[in-house]
């Protein structure tokens, strides 16, 4: 008996789009987003929730407070996958219940994630903003 074949999963636009509340950038989006984000007072700092790893910065936070960076992923909720952050005008062109469900078996618990055409990414280590892991991630990833 052989294992069940992968699903190409294929992406659309969205009809209308996702609500605001999450950003992702990767390369040098990620690091323009890092010296924009250095920019901010520190209470506009304390209003995001980040986090960083080699080349990418994910945040989030309300949707009118995220900064614009060129090349930066901007994301939202959909309750149907509630567990995950996906491209504000893009969704799978499965069912997000089913997606979800593949999710789960794979990955126990479920973190929260961003989900994208190319990849998938645990964010469940976002924390409160702040100015020195700002610079830190910059030393780090210029």
């Amino acid at each position: 008996m052989t294992g069940a074949a992968p699903i190409k999963i294929k992406w659309r636009n969205r009809h209308v789009p996702l609500p605001l509340s999450a950003m992702i950038a990767f390369g040098g989006a990620a690091v323009s987003l890092a010296k924009s984000l250095l920019s901010f007072d520190d209470e506009r700092l304390k209003s995001f929730q980040g986090v960083g790893g080699k080349q990418t910065i994910f945040l989030a936070g309300a949707g009118e407070n995220l900064p614009w960076v060129d090349g930066a992923i901007y994301l939202g909720r959909d309750a149907r996958l509630p567990a995950a952050l996906l491209p504000t005008t893009l969704e799978p062109n499965i069912p997000l219940e089913l997606f979800e469900q593949t999710l789960k078996l794979k990955f126990k618990p479920l973190a929260p994630f961003v989900v994208l055409p190319e990849r998938l990414v645990p964010v469940g280590a976002a924390k409160i903003l702040s100015r020195r892991a700002l610079e830190i991630w910059l030393e780090n990833n210029r």
